[in-house]
């Protein structure tokens, strides 16, 4: 699938914690934008340490385990720089937190990925 608004100016970030998992992600969002700077990464600290300084932050999708707190240290320096949070695993759930713009449910196909990053980006 081509592009549907590429630019190179936007980061996704992918913070799983099966890294296979994190691959098809990270292809999907890949398929969906062929310029997108796509970090995978064990943490969201670790994800914005290499982040390039100049370059904003389109989504993090991000694992939460089932404890599931209302806060998230990394949102604020995430949103700083652009960035909406979706919540994936099994912790994740609609309106149970103060951070995430929405929660994309697993197992999880391309096309519900498309569709979420067509309603997000």
């Amino acid at each position: 699938m081509d592009a549907a608004r590429p630019n190179r100016e936007l980061a996704y970030f992918v913070i799983l914690r099966d890294a296979l998992i994190a691959q098809d992600l990270a292809q999907i969002v890949r398929e969906f934008d062929s310029d997108a700077h796509v970090i995978i990464a064990p943490t969201a600290e670790r994800a914005l340490d290499m982040l390039p300084s100049d370059m904003r932050i389109a989504l993090v999708f991000l694992e939460l385990s089932v404890k599931v707190t209302r806060t998230f240290d990394s949102a604020e320096r995430i949103f700083a720089r652009g960035g909406k949070i979706v919540l994936t695993g099994p912790g994740a759930e609609a309106g149970t937190n103060d951070f995430a713009a929405e929660v994309l449910e697993m197992p999880f196909l391309p096309h519900s990925v498309f569709a979420l990053l067509s309603r997000l980006t």
